[in-house]
């Protein structure tokens, strides 16, 4: 449904493109919001309509730019109002002034991965659906205009897309992999500095996975499908290794990173005082941990079996899960997880 509704979007453009008059377009330029401070993105993309010629450019990309172009953009009022009608009312028409309103934002970003990637209108479209994810999530009461926080969903919902077409990163499904995937080669060179072979079986033990883990990323990343170290865009010193944890959306980026993880501190400080001493222990020093300690280690230290460590800490971990949810709104959309080790 999504999908379909991007393609309803990209049509959209393409129809008010069509019915949008030269003097509209000198009007618009008079009347642009004083409150957009940055410069158009998509002005600055090849395709544009021929204005000596009056020309339209034959190729569906660029027809599409140039309806995008088009359209107008949204004043805060307005995108406000449209932003209460979908809040409140669930409104269609709403969502899709808005979508249409913010193409531009899309075309922008997936422009930024062109070396990556080739087909840009299927970049677009995926774009466009993380346009409508943003618009169903978005909050108008943030004091954040919608483009600020759509972003963040474009660029996931694009980067995802690029990531799933390639080999290498396919392997990175789940979240002991993302592990791997991002410092299986800084552990190697550190093994090997110290005069220690890296072997699969140590270098499980050391992230507390598989040896079928570790095998099937090394293999990705001696495989020749794209570098990690590939550039985003064109000039950019930005590389793809440091943008796939990008890969989910984040509301944090935009609606207070420090804030939420303030809340969450505080509230962890307080669900810590209801606990017995184990259970701070399995918290601060194996749940919290960047360096955990194991279930057997904190059990011989309260003389208690592994076994029962292990339930104690599934408690805790239910108890805490609950205990944020409740407490700190957003927490969710962080997919918090907190570490464990063997």
């Amino acid at each position: 449904m999504a999908r379909k509704n991007s393609k309803n979007a990209s049509a959209k453009a393409e129809k008010v493109g069509k019915k949008t008059t030269s003097r509209s377009r000198s009007s618009r330029a008079v009347k642009k919001d004083k409150s957009e401070a940055t410069p158009d993105p998509v002005e600055y993309i090849p395709g544009k309509t021929n204005k000596n010629t009056g020309l339209v450019p034959a190729d569906p990309l660029s027809r599409y730019l140039d309806a995008v172009r088009s359209i107008r953009r949204l004043d805060p009022d307005e995108e406000h109002n449209l932003l209460l009608k979908v809040k409140k009312e669930n409104d269609q028409e709403a969502a899709l002034r808005l979508v249409t309103a913010n193409l531009w934002l899309v075309v922008s970003i997936a422009f930024e991965f062109r070396s990556q990637f080739q087909n840009i209108l299927d970049l677009i479209q995926e774009g466009n659906i993380g346009l409508m994810r943003a618009i169903q999530k978005f909050d108008p009461f943030k004091g954040v205009r919608l483009p600020a926080y759509a972003s963040y969903w474009v660029r996931a919902y694009i980067l995802k897309y690029i990531l799933n077409n390639w080999r290498l990163v396919r392997v990175g499904t789940t979240n002991v992999r993302r592990k791997l995937l991002f410092n299986l080669n800084k552990v190697m060179r550190e093994m090997t500095a110290a005069g220690i072979e890296p072997s699969p079986k140590l270098l499980a033990e050391h992230f507390s996975t598989t040896q079928e883990n570790v095998v099937a990323v090394q293999k990705s990343l001696t495989s020749s499908d794209v570098s990690l170290e590939t550039p985003v865009a064109d000039g950019s010193t930005l590389t793809l290794a440091e943008t796939l944890h990008n890969s989910a959306p984040h509301m944090d980026e935009t609606l207070g990173e420090s804030e939420i993880m303030e809340r969450f501190k505080k509230e962890v400080a307080e669900f810590s005082k209801t606990l017995k001493d184990s259970d701070k222990m399995i918290l601060f020093s194996r749940l919290l941990s960047d360096d955990p300690l194991t279930l057997a280690t904190i059990g011989e230290r309260f003389g208690v079996s592994r076994e029962a460590m292990r339930q104690a800490e599934e408690r805790l971990m239910a108890r805490l899960k609950k205990h944020l949810e409740e407490k700190v709104p957003g927490i969710k959309d962080f997919g918090f997880t907190p570490k464990k080790g063997g």
